[in-house]
């Protein structure tokens, strides 16, 4: 499927509210210029109970270099970027290496050896409200 639909379909399947990432509906114009990066880009997600976080390495690595997908707390965020936020849990960047995880945030506790994130999101209930 096209990546943009695939960030939409993302977007409805996961537990929490905040998932953003360039659309049309960014009000910041570097955003809308990245827009260009989506078109004629395609990523097979897999079926059944996959990880966010697998879901989103597969559509970073469909995207040109320079494309972040952050978690932090409050939910996840993908653009156009290279940043370091200091509450950064997890997350993928594409740079001339490849994909490779972006660092956890300096303002969080030290993980406790636990494994990154993969709980599945397919079993996760819908969001409300909508």
């Amino acid at each position: 499927m096209p990546v943009k639909q695939a960030l939409d379909h993302l977007k409805e399947a996961v537990p929490f509210d905040l998932f953003r990432y360039a659309s049309n509906l960014s009000k910041d114009l570097k955003d809308k210029a990245s827009l260009v990066d989506y078109e004629g880009r395609e990523v097979t997600l897999e079926p059944g109970d996959v990880s966010l976080m697998s879901h989103l390495r597969q559509i970073i690595d469909r995207l040109p270099l320079g494309w972040q997908a952050t978690v932090q707390p409050q939910g996840v965020i993908v653009y156009r970027e290279n940043v370091d936020y200091s509450y950064a849990i997890d997350g993928w960047r594409k740079d001339e290496v490849g994909v490779i995880p972006v660092p956890r945030g300096m303002a969080l506790p030290a993980p406790r050896d636990q494994p990154r994130n993969d709980t599945p999101i397919a079993s996760a209930r819908r969001r409300t409200g909508r």
